[in-house]
C-alpha cells in the first residue's frame, strides 16, 4: 500500500514496505513551509501533501527510536518543524483545538531533538496558539519564558538565535498590549530593532524576523493598544512587500483597516493602491472567497469592540486573499492517529455560513 504526493516538486511516497529517505523528507517539509509562505495556492498544496508528510515523519521518528543519537535526533528536528507548519495551517482553517495539538508536538519533538532553536521556535508556536485563544498572560509568559531558556546561544551572538529572541519578544509585545500595557508593549518592540538591524531579513524557523516585521509589529502595537493616528502614520513608511511571509503581508494590511476603522476614515488613495498592488501575485482571483472576507470583518470588530464601540471593520476593503480556498481538505493529527477532515467545497454542503473559512487567531502573527 503506498500513497504518493507532491510538495513543490518533492515527490513523497507512503509505503510499509519501504525505508524513508530521511533527507528527502527534510527537502520536502522545507518545500512545504516555502509554499506556505510564498504560494498564492497554498491551502491546495498542502492541503493535499500534509496528510502524507505526517504520516512518513511519525514513521521516520518511530523507525529512528533505537537508533544512534544523531538519527535519531534528525527525525525529531524534522518532526519539530512539520508540526510547526501544522499549527499555522491549521489556526487559519479554523481548528485551534488541533493547531494546540500540533504546537505541542512541535514542542515535544524539538525537546527530543535537544535542539535549542527549534525549542524556542516550539515556544513562539505555542504562544501564538494561546493568543488565538485568548490567553494573553499565558503566551506572554511562554514567550518570555522561551527568551531566558535561549540566552546561552544568544550569549554566544548566534544571528539565529537573535533573530528568535526578537520574534519571541515581539509576541511578548502583543500579549502586553492585549493586556493593556502599551508602555511594555512599546519598549518591547524598541528593545529588538537593534537586533533587526544585526540579523537583517531572517526567517529563521520560519518565524519571519528582520527590520520589516518589527515595523509591522509596532503597527500592531499601536493599533491594538487605539493608537490609530500613530499606526497609520508608521505604516505609511513601511513597504511590506520585503516580508518573506503572505500571511505577514496580509496581517499588516488588516492592522491597516482596523486603524482607517478606528478613525472613521476612508484608506487615503496610496494607501489603497498599496493593498490594492498585492492582490494579484497573492491570489489568482485578487479577492479573497466572501465568507472568508466576511469572517475577517467580524474578526477585526471583535478585537476592537471595547475600543471602539458600534464600529464594524470593513478590512476586506484593503487586504489581499489569503490564498485560494483553504478548504479542500486537511490531514491533521487527532490523538495518536491521522485524521483527514474533508471539508467540501460546495457551500450549501460547508452549511449556510461556510464554517470553515474563518479567519481565525492573531491578526500580527508573522506566518
Amino acid at each position: 500500500m503506498s500513497q504518493s504526493t507532491s510538495t513543490r516538486g518533492v515527490i513523497m511516497t507512503t509505503s510499509l514496505s519501504e525505508p524513508i529517505d530521511e533527507p528527502r523528507l527534510a527537502r520536502a517539509v522545507q518545500n512545504a513551509w516555502q509554499t506556505w509562505q510564498t504560494s498564492p495556492t497554498r491551502y491546495t498544496a498542502l492541503c493535499a501533501t500534509l496528510p502524507s508528510l505526517v504520516i512518513d515523519v511519525e514513521r521516520a521518528v518511530r523507525e529512528r527510536r533505537g537508533d544512534s543519537g544523531a538519527a535519531c535526533r534528525a527525525a525529531d528536528r524534522c518532526a519539530a518543524d512539520l508540526y510547526g507548519l501544522v499549527r499555522t495551517v491549521a489556526k487559519r482553517v479554523e481548528r485551534v483545538d488541533l493547531s494546540l495539538l500540533a504546537a505541542d508536538r512541535a514542542l515535544r519533538a524539538a525537546e527530543a531533538a535537544d535542539d535549542p532553536l527549534r525549542l524556542a521556535a516550539a515556544r513562539w508556536n505555542l504562544a501564538q496558539v494561546l493568543l488565538s485563544g485568548g490567553q494573553a498572560e499565558g503566551a506572554e509568559t511562554v514567550a518570555l519564558h522561551a527568551v531566558r531558556e535561549l540566552r546561552p546561544e544568544i550569549d554566544r551572538d548566534d544571528l539565529d538565535a537573535l533573530a528568535l529572541h526578537g520574534s519571541l519578544t515581539l509576541v511578548a509585545a502583543i500579549a502586553a498590549a492585549r493586556r493593556g500595557e502599551r508602555w511594555t508593549a512599546q519598549d518591547r518592540v524598541r528593545s529588538v530593532e537593534p537586533l533587526a538591524r544585526r540579523t537583517g531579513e531572517r526567517n529563521t524557523c520560519w518565524t519571519a524576523f528582520g527590520p520589516t516585521n518589527v515595523k509591522m509589529f509596532a503597527v500592531s502595537v499601536a493599533v491594538e493598544t487605539g493608537s490609530a493616528a500613530e499606526g497609520l502614520r508608521l505604516a505609511e513608511q513601511i513597504d511590506h512587500h520585503h516580508s518573506r511571509s503572505i500571511e505577514r503581508r496580509v496581517a499588516f494590511l488588516l492592522d491597516q483597516a482596523k486603524g482607517y476603522e478606528q478613525r472613521r476614515e476612508r484608506p487615503r488613495h496610496a494607501g489603497g493602491d498599496r493593498a490594492r498592488s498585492t492582490r494579484r501575485p497573492e491570489s489568482p482571483s485578487g479577492r479573497a472567497p466572501a465568507p472568508q472576507r466576511a469572517r475577517a470583518s467580524r474578526t477585526s470588530d471583535s478585537r476592537h469592540r471595547s475600543r471602539t464601540p458600534g464600529h464594524t471593520c470593513r478590512s476586506s476593503a484593503l487586504i489581499p486573499a489569503p490564498g485560494d480556498n483553504p478548504s479542500h481538505g486537511l490531514g491533521l493529527l487527532t490523538g495518536s492517529r491521522l485524521t483527514v477532515a474533508a471539508c467540501p467545497s460546495n457551500p450549501d454542503e460547508r452549511g449556510a455560513k461556510g464554517q470553515n473559512m474563518r479567519t481565525a487567531g492573531p491578526i500580527c502573527e508573522s506566518v
